[in-house]
């Protein structure tokens, strides 16, 4: 058995900014950018606009992590950025935004693994596939659940310090009957474990107005939620032990989904697809299923070949022509 004996230094701490709309939570990240500790900064957004115009804040300095938008695209990104070689001392910061859009995308993925399972069950069955979203089973959310722990422990083990938004909404809290009484809770608008994982919560529920509802620190502690007067990420690491003399974050979790196991997922609902593909009757049909298996982490080359395929023999069946390729040229498309 291998141990060792605590430093007592304070590690780089991840901190979620949970804000109300415009109520600054990319202004405060891009602000910590240029912390004199801080050598680079990586600006990786989900859902949300490019920061370009967060430059003009004072002292900005940082990168934008440049994807696509799908989930695969971002664990990639995430691996290279954790893959730096840092110096605690004067380490990268990592900024993601945002947490909740991200889990919103999981989310719209599992609806639409399910859509997928139950258009190909109606087509086995000869019948017309529902109109609306059907309900998402368990196996699906956990899936969802396991796409996010992934994430999660990426940013558990980036060893510098971490910046991550989610929106903050006030919501009516409801009785046993299930009905909305007059008593109001924030609602983080994201997986809803998150608050648990990051070392530090602030809440900002207008402009100037930052409250930190939690924090895990030897230095700071807290017994209740507690305004910050002139909030800054700087001031909030100084208050926490934030020093020249800082540890790196140690995790001892690994990514929960390896590209391996996201490979081998893929290739286990091949044939729900490939029959789905077979049943496409037009061009357009073939568009759709491309995109949603893109974009839900579904797609292969053996899938992008089978979906061209079938664009082929539609076309030579005199189906409308094609205007422009069905597949991105990522994809294996000709």
């Amino acid at each position: 058995m291998q141990t060792r004996k605590p430093t007592g230094r304070a590690p780089w701490p991840m901190v979620l900014i949970a804000g109300a709309e415009k109520a600054g939570k990319s202004w405060a990240a891009a602000e910590a950018t240029g912390h004199d500790l801080i050598r680079n900064a990586y600006w990786l957004g989900i859902g949300e606009d490019d920061p370009d115009e967060y430059a003009q804040v004072p002292g900005a300095d940082f990168s934008i992590i440049e994807h696509d938008g799908t989930y695969g695209a971002v664990l990639a990104a995430l691996r290279d950025v954790v893959g730096i070689e840092q110096d605690p001392a004067n380490p990268d910061l990592l900024i993601v935004d945002s947490m909740g859009r991200l889990w919103a995308q999981l989310s719209d993925m599992a609806q639409a693994e399910a859509n997928q399972r139950a258009a190909a069950k109606a087509a086995k069955y000869h019948r017309a596939a529902p109109d609306e979203d059907v309900q998402i089973g368990m196996d699906l959310w956990n899936r969802a659940k396991g796409r996010w722990a992934a994430v999660l422990d990426l940013l558990r083990e980036y060893p510098g310090p971490v910046i991550v938004t989610a929106r903050l909404s006030v919501v009516s809290v409801m009785d046993a009957e299930g009905k909305p009484t007059k008593e109001k809770v924030d609602k983080v608008e994201a997986e809803k474990n998150l608050v648990y994982d990051v070392g530090a919560v602030v809440k900002m529920h207008a402009r100037g107005q930052a409250l930190l509802d939690g924090v895990r620190s030897a230095k700071l502690q807290l017994d209740r939620p507690t305004p910050l007067r002139d909030f800054s990420l700087a001031n909030l690491w100084e208050a926490m032990g934030v020093g020249a003399d800082m540890e790196p974050r140690r995790h001892a979790g690994q990514p929960t989904v390896t590209p391996e196991e996201q490979e081998a997922e893929a290739e286990a609902e091949a044939p729900q697809w490939l029959d789905l593909v077979q049943q496409a009757q037009d061009v357009e049909a073939c568009r759709g299923l491309w995109k949603q298996a893109r974009d839900t982490g579904a797609m292969t080359d053996g899938l992008a070949a089978a979906i061209n395929q079938r664009v082929a023999d539609l076309q030579a069946a005199q189906q409308p022509p094609l205007e422009g390729d069905v597949v991105p040229s990522e994809a294996g498309a000709a």
